[in-house]
């Protein structure tokens, strides 16, 4: 408890916040300093909770399923001294208001409707897919699926290419089943300041989560950011994974990306990829930022929430 300090309590008191903000943390010991800061303030709270910190469907093994335990009585304590509790994602908001009896809220990534780009309306030929992100926690066999695919599509002619952009260490053999073709490229990643740019110059933007559970499990009730960016970028999202991992999920619920949620369908759904397709999901995506992702409606979910308790 040497972190409960003088300095602590005086940073608190002479702050003197209006509302206290928490993050869902997954260290008991971080709930245990919530808690105590909530006790200085005096003041109520607002939580935002990003990933699935309550339920045992998360863990892996038997110690995970342990510390569970303790980390779930300690984050029981913090959420029911909140006035505002938001969540990540749909799946999480039904999820967590059944088990604690609230009634949450649902925020992510803003999304500035006038910097939207128009959709896209003249793909290339061949068709160009890109993916941007982790290849870690099982994506890459996802992906890698997804190389064999785009390999034996073009086999009686290039009809689609795939560039892969990562920043993590993918050994050598998952590298070589990955780089299966010449319409294959893996490239090193690119600042944030040039992303749109690399997904302007494609047609296809690719999302993959791993069909492993032990992965998958881990993933189910988290919302990239990747996601609105997606959304928002005026291309047509090509979405691979389980149906029950809320991306994935909310994606199909809103009709907003080419889906596939078994592996042995990605082949069919890529050889599916005619243009006006592509340009139709395109609209579709970009459709659902504007309904449902619009700074202007994140922000004015906050400050509803905030005002009310203030």
């Amino acid at each position: 408890n040497g972190w409960k300090s003088r300095a602590l309590e005086n940073f608190v008191n002479e702050f003197n916040p209006d509302i206290v903000w928490l993050e869902g943390s997954p260290l008991p010991l971080m709930n245990k300093v919530q808690l105590y800061v909530l006790k200085l303030a005096g003041k109520p709270a607002s939580i935002f909770i990003q990933d699935d910190i309550y339920s045992f469907e998360s863990c892996t093994s038997l110690a995970g399923r342990i510390y569970k335990v303790l980390l779930r009585k300690s984050f029981r304590k913090v959420i029911g001294r909140c006035k505002n509790v938001f969540v990540i994602s749909p799946k999480m908001k039904r999820e967590y208001d059944d088990i604690f009896h609230i009634e949450s809220t649902v925020i992510t990534k803003g999304i500035d409707l006038n910097g939207l780009p128009e959709v896209i309306r003249h793909p290339h030929n061949p068709i160009r897919l890109v993916y941007m992100g982790q290849v870690i926690y099982g994506r890459i066999f996802s992906l890698i699926e997804l190389a064999r695919a785009v390999k034996r599509i073009n086999e009686d002619g290039v009809k689609v290419q795939l560039s892969v952009y990562t920043n993590n260490v993918i050994e050598s053999e998952l590298k070589k089943q990955l780089l299966c073709s010449e319409e294959i490229r893996l490239l090193p990643p690119v600042p944030y300041s040039e992303v749109a740019g690399v997904i302007a110059d494609n047609d296809v933007v690719v999302y993959v989560e791993s069909f492993e559970p032990q992965f998958s499990k881990i993933a189910r009730l988290s919302f990239s950011t990747k996601i609105t960016d997606y959304l928002s970028s005026g291309k047509c999202i090509f979405a691979v994974g389980p149906g029950d991992v809320a991306p994935v999920e909310y994606l199909i619920e809103e009709d907003a990306a080419i889906a596939v949620t078994s592996m042995d369908d990605i082949e069919t759904a890529l050889r599916g990829l005619s243009y006006r397709k592509v340009i139709d999901y395109a609209a579709r995506a970009r459709d659902c930022a504007v309904r449902n992702h619009s700074k202007t409606l994140i922000d004015g979910k906050v400050a509803e929430c905030l005002n009310s308790i203030v």
